[in-house]
This record gives C-alpha cells, sequence and structure tokens, in this order.
C-alpha cells in the first residue's frame, strides 16, 4: 500500500475466488522491473504464474513489447495480448474501450485453449521424455 492512486490492493484469497474476481478488469498485466534482476533469463524461458490465472479468467494479457519470450511464445496467436512499447502507449490502448472489449471477448472466448485438461498428455509425454 504505497497510496498510488492508480493501484488497487486486496487481501489474499483463494484461487477460485481470485480468478472470479479478475474477470472484472480490462487486462492482467504482467511486468516486472528487470532492470532489478541480476539475470533475467528466468523471463525469458518461464510463464509466470500469473499468466496461467489470467487466462482461466479469460481476461486479456498486457505485457512489455520487449522481453518476456516465454510467456509471448505460450501465448502465440491469442488475440487477446497487448504488447505495449511504455505506460502512455499502454494507456492509449486501454482508453479504446471498444478495443477493450473485443480483447475481453477473445480472453474469453480462448479459455478452453488454455485449460490444463487439454495439455495434460502433452505434459506426460514431455514428463515421461525425462526418464
Amino acid at each position: 500500500e504505497d497510496g498510488h492512486p492508480l493501484r488497487r490492493p486486496f487481501a489474499p484469497v483463494c484461487q477460485s475466488q481470485l480468478i472470479e474476481n479478475m474477470a472484472c478488469h480490462d487486462v492482467s498485466l504482467i511486468a516486472y522491473n528487470l532492470a532489478a534482476c541480476g539475470d533475467g533469463t528466468r523471463f525469458d524461458l518461464t510463464v509466470p504464474d500469473r499468466l496461467l490465472s489470467s487466462v482461466a479468467a479469460g481476461v486479456p494479457i498486457a505485457v512489455p513489447r520487449s522481453g518476456y519470450t516465454g510467456l509471448k511464445q505460450a501465448l502465440a496467436g491469442h488475440d487477446a495480448l497487448i504488447e505495449f512499447a511504455s505506460p502512455p502507449d499502454l494507456m492509449r490502448v486501454l482508453k479504446d474501450r471498444a478495443h477493450v472489449e473485443v480483447l475481453r471477448k477473445a480472453a474469453w472466448a480462448a479459455r478452453p485453449h488454455f485449460a490444463a485438461e487439454r495439455h495434460g498428455p502433452a505434459l506426460r509425454d514431455f514428463l515421461g521424455s525425462l526418464t
């Protein structure tokens, strides 16, 4: 809680409640202070946990244009991804309410694509290949 007028902190909740609450937001912002990381490689090789909850909730994803290669590969072809160059660039996109509504509908429609059950066989095969 730092008093920033646009920040809305909330108390911890269970995942199902989090997903339910997330659906009322325009986007899920996934951005970290990469300059503060000694090694930002993990942001190019992994998918953040918050992405999983966000796509399950049917919320569009906003991510900086540079970096986050793993996340972008996981969302290849996803019609509800916003890559922005700067905070003012993201604000410009979010102010276009008609476009945001298109993104929200696309994110909602894409939820089944990201269901864990859909990816279970591939994960099982991958894990089996490691032995």
